[in-house]
């Protein structure tokens, strides 16, 4: 009996001793083990969670109650959750950080799907690279990439421009909504936080099939964090630069079983810049801005539901010169921006979903001029209405498609989008509304498992023009480790109601819409090719990229070479507006310290009164990232250069006509950003530090014309000078 006893004893010992989690982690490019890799090991069922180092081998042993959530993080390596249901061995794949093929895009996509499936070639900024570049919006982080060049318009903002084509005919959306509240025909992407934001997916070239107007150049669509794995979430943010900014932002959520709520705060202050220290007149303005957000939701088996909003509360101030008296003009701009969108999507089955989407987006901005007296400190509104003003833009959007697969070969989308834009205010002349409704179909043929092609078309009713047919076809053919793609679109946009109707008067502009602008319609053309090679730790990618823009009826601002500051919308006749160009990308991976990419791309613009003739402009990029993994710290340098470009401006008549058309050239500058970052108290804690625009690069000499802000014309607006920062991020996840 006690012998019975005894062997029973054992048996339990033994089988506790048994109930072990054993995880070897890898690397999932080259399968070598993966060291100092922080894996936290919570039950679910005791509530119990710990957190442990992997050894040389990669190799994790604990004991822990079934089932288990695990989450890895590593220096290098992207994080990874699962949640383990058996005891014993597991063996766990790490996907390093530069391997994108497994991100999960949605941008122009049938239904979600991974990167490398895509037909269109996406580029992806995830949360890892915006850390890195420490941007403090959405402008500062794709203004050094390849493709894009940034103007800085003083207070109208900055506007990007993609591969020669400005902000007029680039797509911003969020969560897959578009934007309201273009200055001048663009966005101001400085207006747009990075805080609560997961990745951000690129299209470069027309979407007009799927997206409609405003989409000949691209699409950037801003994905907000939906935490799928969070219970509970902190995440805290303090960034201090010493030209003046001092930001701030906090994001705090709460899951309920299948339900998870965020809410951010964000405390955003610029104190601005001059050449001159001494100087009231700032050319890059002061600005306070404030954000509150929140998102929503919820998911359960094939069903999801989604809401994003966020409310921009921001006071930009234009001081004026001080007269003899001491009393100097001082303009206030204060822009409320309010961003909604609701998003439902449920998938019936394997090949059949259902997504819809409905938006709202609200843009005010008022002008407050007043009369400051600095000698009695006292400060009045002027009595000249000329120099108030309140203008307010609304849109509301919606969007739904069916998805099909009826056959193995063979997948459809079809759907509609509708969008009603209506202003009000003194810089519009009124009230002012514009109606778009369309209905596109798409088809995916896989003749084979390595080819893919898209047809597809868009019909298209404006409430202002008559709009063609857009139709587009896309090709991809993926042979192993080489992908190439082809493309041509047909595009179509028609005129702002900026464009049409503005007139925006302030101390440094006079800038007038025109109301007989034509629509444009545009043909685009794209060749791309990638070439991946992979071997042990290394892995090289190289890729190439042909493109040909032209733009009938193009729309452009032209500004007054004898009154600086003025300028008119005017259509291109006679001559198309041509944009063509060539890119090269070079990627380079130790995994999983270093990571090297280099790109050049050449951009020619067509004369417009000499078709065949190009003026070119190149631009290089490169930058490095080395992860130390025993100390988790890492470092990164980004360098880009930018070549000589131009921009249009124009002698007018008396009667406001164009006399002739004028160019611009801005010389070339270089920049470059070095930044530092470790991780303490077991990843919770980040420290950031680093220098950005190392050579002191503020303005560039220009030559031929006046610029948009009435200044002489010899120099262009590119940035406030070199800068050091520090920056402290907290980051709570409860699991």
């Amino acid at each position: 009996m006690k012998l019975f006893s005894l062997l029973i004893c054992l048996n339990i010992m033994t089988s506790a001793f048994n109930q072990t989690i054993s995880l070897v982690l890898k690397d999932k490019i080259n399968n070598h083990p993966i060291e100092f890799a922080r894996v936290l090991i919570k039950s679910l069922h005791e509530n119990k969670q710990k957190s442990m180092l992997s050894n040389e081998q990669g190799e994790i042993e604990t004991p822990s109650s079934l089932p288990a959530y695990i989450a890895i993080s590593s220096v290098g390596y992207k994080l990874y959750i699962d949640t383990i249901k058996t005891f014993g061995q597991h063996v766990l794949s790490l996907s390093p950080e530069y391997y994108q093929l497994d991100n999960v895009v949605v941008t122009g996509q049938f239904r979600p799907q991974v990167a490398d499936k895509s037909i269109y070639q996406i580029d992806i900024i995830d949360s890892r690279q915006m850390k890195f570049k420490t941007a403090n919006n959405l402008d500062e982080l794709l203004k050094n990439e390849l493709s894009f060049q940034s103007r800085n318009e003083g207070t109208l903002g900055n506007n990007l421009s993609i591969r020669g084509l400005s902000g007029e005919y680039v797509k911003v959306l969020i969560d897959g909504m578009p934007v309201t509240g273009r200055e001048l025909g663009f966005i101001d992407l400085s207006m747009i936080g990075l805080y609560n934001v997961d990745h951000i997916e690129i299209v470069e070239g027309p979407m007009s099939v799927i997206y409609g107007s405003n989409a000949l150049a691209g699409a950037i669509n801003v994905i907000t964090s939906n935490y799928p794995n969070s219970n509970l979430i902190a995440h805290i943010n303090a960034h201090y630069e010493t030209v003046g900014i001092y930001n701030f932002d906090a994001i705090f959520g709460k899951r309920f079983k299948n339900n998870i709520l965020t809410v951010n705060l964000t405390r955003n202050f610029y104190s601005g810049w001059s050449p001159y220290d001494t100087s009231r007149v700032q050319i890059i303005k002061p600005k306070l801005q404030y954000v509150i957000g929140t998102t929503y939701h919820y998911n359960k088996n094939r069903f999801k539901l989604s809401y994003t909003g966020n409310l921009i509360d921001e006071e930009l101030r234009d001081l004026g010169n001080l007269t003899y008296d001491g009393t100097a003009l001082d303009s206030y701009y204060y822009t409320t921006r309010l961003n909604n969108s609701l998003n439902l999507a449920n998938v019936y089955s394997e090949n059949f979903a259902v997504n819809l989407q409905a938006g709202y987006s609200y843009y005010r901005q008022r002008k407050i001029t007043y009369e400051n007296n600095l000698v009695n400190l006292e400060k009045s509104i002027v009595a000249n209405p000329e120099l108030l003003d309140t203008t307010t833009f609304n849109l509301i959007s919606s969007r739904g498609f069916i998805s099909n697969i009826p056959g193995k070969k063979l997948e459809y989308q079809t759907g509609f989008e509708t969008s009603y834009e209506f202003a009000n205010g003194k810089r519009m002349q009124g009230f002012r509304d514009i109606f778009d409704i369309a209905g596109f179909t798409s088809i995916i043929y896989r003749p084979s498992p390595i080819l893919s092609l898209q047809p597809g078309l868009r019909y298209i009713y404006n409430s202002k023009y008559k709009a063609p047919i857009v139709y587009a076809l896309n090709l991809k053919i993926n042979p192993g480790t080489f992908v190439f793609r082809a493309s041509y679109a047909k595009g179509f946009s028609a005129p702002s109601l900026k464009q049409l109707y503005l007139q925006f008067i302030d101390s440094n502009h006079e800038i007038y819409g025109n109301e007989n602008l034509k629509s444009e319609t545009a043909n685009n053309i794209n060749f791309s090719g990638d070439y991946t090679v992979n071997y042990v730790k290394h892995s090289v990618t190289i890729g190439i990229n042909l493109f040909y823009n032209s733009i009938y009826h193009a729309i452009q601002l032209a500004i007054d070479t004898v009154h600086p500051g003025w300028g008119m919308y005017f259509n291109v006749d006679g001559n198309d507006y041509k944009t063509k160009g060539i890119e090269t990308t070079l990627t380079y991976n130790y995994s999983p310290k270093i990571t090297v990419n280099a790109g050049v791309i050449t951009t020619g613009t067509a004369v417009l009164e000499k078709q065949n003739i190009y003026d070119y402009s190149t631009n290089i990029t490169s930058s490095i990232i080395y992860h130390g993994l025993k100390y988790h710290y890492e470092i990164a340098v980004y360098y880009k250069y930018v070549g000589k470009s131009k921009i249009y401006a124009a002698n007018f008549n008396a009667d406001h006509t164009i006399l002739n058309v004028l160019q611009q050239t801005q010389e070339d500058y270089n920049m470059m950003d070095i930044t530092f970052s470790k991780n303490l108290i077991k990843d919770k804690l980040t420290l950031s530090t680093g220098v950005k625009n190392l050579f002191n690069i503020t303005l560039v000499n220009s030559q031929g014309s006046v610029d948009p802000h009435g200044s002489s014309g010899n120099s262009v607006i590119t940035g406030y000078g070199r800068s050091y920062y520090i920056k402290l991020s907290f980051q709570f996840d409860k699991f």
